[in-house]
């Protein structure tokens, strides 16, 4: 048994804090929010701002942690990897792989020179002349925060939207680059000494923001092409970064003959994604994310329970208003319900709000189909604003 400091608190971390719990360990959630899900309910939860590395590792000393184990956000695997090296620190990739991964304008640049699939970056000043649809964010952001989208780029348009994008950059610095069209898929692979040993492709849409991803299913048809673009392309960066055994979670846009990677990271997705892969599939996600932060080798064991056809989809409106209640329009079978906000409280537009996380399930491919159709045009349900139920 280990004491482990789980740097996250939010609600899309709880299945890493149950199978750590599961497994006998005695686990400590750390975040400066108390108001988040694990602080609420977890009795060991600990208030710190887990950005502040030294005051991290003084919390860690002072609790006599054996693990410092990074949850669900890029800055949880950030302060893992400024700790480093240490005995409490395992399975994270040294600091300067981890900043080439994760910033934006870093990552691109590395890919352009690799030859990966990627879009490409430019310079705000040459961004003027482009003469081609470009996209403007921040280099250290999420959900879609401070994104514009450049159909024509111009001296003011493109001021403006660097502008957008610094105000929600912790560091004041944004990335421009192509925008590519193309459909939005993730894809989750678990490496181990240098190969694949288990991945799962995930069909992504972003319904209530153009740029934040709430409804979700895994693709079990997606082309051998594509798949095989996008394992080239993590298995060239697993060998050229000499990345750790574990998770590499990837987001692209796919055309329907190219493949263009648009984000990777090494810390599990939020939302709740390892509750829709393991429904999805049987695979154990959680447990395989927690295992070389544990110093345990990663063995996928075989699934055995048949595959099933599940939904998930982040409750959330395209304007503020008031949670009142939520209207079904078609027959829905509800597996998984977690209440983000109560009736009566504002519900700020996403992605600042969010009323709930969903997981559905359907009979058959078929009707997951006509139900995600539904779901990805905003016609499963209606929220209501206010008393008018």
């Amino acid at each position: 048994m280990a004491r482990i400091l789980l740097l996250d608190t939010n609600i899309a971390s709880a299945p890493l804090y149950e199978r750590l719990v599961a497994r006998g360990h005695e686990v400590a959630p750390v975040g400066a929010n108390p108001a988040d899900f694990l602080a609420r309910t977890c009795a060991a939860y600990q208030e710190q701002d887990y950005s502040d590395a030294p005051a991290v590792a003084a919390l860690a000393e002072r609790l006599a942690a054996d693990i410092i184990l990074p949850g669900c956000n890029d800055r949880s695997y950030r302060t893992c990897a400024e700790l480093a090296p240490s005995p409490r620190i395992r399975g994270v990739d040294p600091l300067d792989v981890v900043l080439t991964i994760n910033d934006k304008a870093r990552f691109r640049r590395y890919a352009a020179d690799r030859g990966l699939p990627s879009p490409r970056p430019w310079t705000v000043a040459a961004a003027v002349g482009a003469g081609r649809p470009l996209i403007v964010k921040p280099t250290d952001a999420f959900s879609g925060r401070g994104v514009t989208i450049l159909r024509r780029p111009d001296a003011a348009n493109v001021a403006a939207a660097v502008a957008a994008a610094q105000g929600f950059s912790a560091s004041g610095a944004c990335v421009v680059e192509d925008f590519v069209e193309g459909d939005l898929f993730s894809h989750s692979a678990y490496v181990a000494a240098g190969r694949i040993v288990l991945d799962v492709l995930v069909e992504e849409h972003c319904t209530a923001n153009p740029f934040t991803v709430d409804t979700s299913r895994v693709r079990r048809d997606f082309p051998e092409a594509g798949l095989a673009q996008v394992r080239e392309a993590i298995g060239d960066m697993v060998a050229d970064l000499r990345l750790t055994d574990g998770l590499v979670h990837t987001q692209f846009l796919w055309d329907g003959v190219r493949v263009s990677l648009v984000e990777i990271t090494r810390r599990c997705p939020g939302d709740l994604y390892s509750l829709l892969i393991s429904l999805s599939t049987g695979s154990p996600y959680a447990d395989l994310y927690c295992r070389p932060f544990l110093g345990e080798a990663l063995e996928p064991p075989p699934v055995t329970a048949p595959p099933r056809h599940i939904l998930r989809h982040t409750v959330s409106t395209d304007r503020d208003g008031v949670m009142g209640g939520l209207s079904f329009h078609a027959p829905l079978t509800l597996v998984k319900w977690l209440a983000l906000e109560r009736s009566g409280q504002p519900l700020r537009a996403s992605p600042f709000g969010r009323a709930a996380l969903m997981f559905a399930e359907c009979a058959t491919a078929a009707e997951l189909d006509t139900i995600y159709r539904l779901a990805r045009t905003r016609q499963l349900y209606s929220l209501t604003d206010g008393p008018s139920l």
